[in-house]
């Protein structure tokens, strides 16, 4: 007997991961990424995606949607 109700798909699908980060620098006068915020907000990222990937995994889980 299921615990809880289902969830929307959309609650519960993985989050695909940002976009690079804007071109807010200038390399020989053409904009560039700035290789520290990109690396800053990549490394950000990626822990918060992770996080929350695996918050919806545990709901699919725990509302019964991983074994259907």
């Amino acid at each position: 007997m299921p615990a809880y109700r289902p969830l929307d798909r959309r609650l519960t699908a993985p989050i695909p991961a940002p976009p690079p980060p804007p071109a807010n620098c200038s390399y020989q006068g053409q904009p560039a990424v700035c290789v520290l915020d990109g690396l800053l907000s990549i490394i950000q990222w990626q822990g918060v995606r992770e996080r929350a990937n695996a918050d919806r995994a545990t709901s699919a889980t725990v509302t019964n949607q991983g074994t259907e």
